[in-house]
């Protein structure tokens, strides 16, 4: 059976968390990315989604 990428596996992983163990998933790839490029894009990412909640 077919997964996904990584960010599904995860997902799959920890759907059915509820309550203090439960989290959000966010896949925020870019085509192409690379280590550099996503620590880069990581800061400001985490800061707009945790103004959210």
């Amino acid at each position: 059976m077919e997964k996904g990428g990584w960010v599904n596996r995860l997902w799959f992983d920890v759907a059915k968390r509820e309550g203090d163990d439960y989290v959000e998933i966010y896949n925020c790839s870019v085509s192409g990315g690379t280590t550099d490029t996503i620590l880069e894009r990581f800061e400001n990412g985490l800061t707009t989604r945790s103004s959210t909640t």
